[in-house]
């Protein structure tokens, strides 16, 4: 994490305060710019599968695009 005003990296936790649905934190960097963070927890999603690619006689729809062999007629 970085100071909101100077980018540096250099943070000290001055204060930590527990919400029902986030934490707050009072931060400060080695410059003395003081700052506030939300942090929420993210509920677990269902992970998304790559869908097949299609497929032609002799290798796959891109590499027959990459070769040359394929017309609007193969499909």
């Amino acid at each position: 994490m970085k100071c909101v005003r100077c980018d540096t990296e250099s943070l000290k936790v001055l204060d930590t305060r527990s919400q029902k649905d986030y934490v707050l934190r009072r931060r400060i960097c080695i410059n003395g710019h003081k700052f506030l963070t939300k942090e929420y927890a993210i509920p677990e999603t269902q992970v998304c599968e790559k869908p097949e690619t299609a497929k032609i006689s002799g290798g796959s729809l891109l590499s027959a695009l990459w070769n040359r062999k394929w017309n609007s007629s193969s499909t």
